[in-house]
């Protein structure tokens, strides 16, 4: 009987522990205003990492080639990229540009599926580098009719001295991209030209 009382106060003590433990609370922000003229992205759920998120804008179509944004990241990992889609044709042919906090910059292509990187990982003095700093970012085609050559500004400032050479989307839409590895991140994001204002 001793024994069985025991039991049963262990099995109470157990349940009420439980009771006063809690879901923990995640926070996920998908491409919302956040007030300032920016689209935000931002997550602290587990759910959401070693993930790829993407928005692209209504509206934003270049043609020929010629998009400008401007992205800074709040918090999270520095060494995770963010920055711009372009040339898009639909989720499995675009380009991206992306930047981290660090000052480096990747230049890639996904097409029919398959990705492929343009230019490796670089860092550019063009880049304001660490957290909450505005990044200018624009990708052109000085005459997209006449050669495949793709540049790119930092900060109004020509981060190509070498040439970045790729024939495959001329035009399409532009949109932004983020980087959740680790999932904890908050990068803010806008579309300077075209001039397409934040919904």
């Amino acid at each position: 009987m001793k024994k069985a009382k025991i039991m049963a106060g262990a099995v109470l003590a157990v349940l009420v522990f439980l009771s006063g433990c809690e879901e923990p609370n995640y926070t996920t922000i998908e491409w919302e205003p956040d007030g300032e003229g920016y689209l935000q992205y931002m997550t602290d759920d587990p759910a959401n990492g070693d993930s790829n998120q993407i928005k692209i804008i209504s509206g934003s179509t270049h043609t020929p080639m010629n998009l400008t944004i401007t992205v800074k990241k709040m918090k999270g990992y520095g060494e995770e990229m963010f920055g711009m889609v372009f040339g898009y044709q639909d989720d499995n042919n675009y380009y991206w540009l992306v930047i981290d906090t660090l000052g480096n910059y990747r230049l890639l292509k996904r097409k029919n599926g398959t990705n492929t990187t343009l230019k490796q990982e670089t860092h550019s003095s063009y880049l304001d580098e660490g957290f909450e700093e505005d990044n200018k970012i624009r990708v052109y085609r000085a005459n997209p009719s006449a050669n495949n050559t793709i540049s790119i500004v930092f900060n109004d400032h020509n981060a190509t001295p070498t040439t970045i050479t790729d024939g495959d989307f001329k035009t399409g839409l532009g949109g932004f991209f983020v980087r959740v590895g680790k999932y904890n991140t908050d990068v803010r994001c806008k579309m300077l030209d075209p001039a397409v204002p934040t919904p």
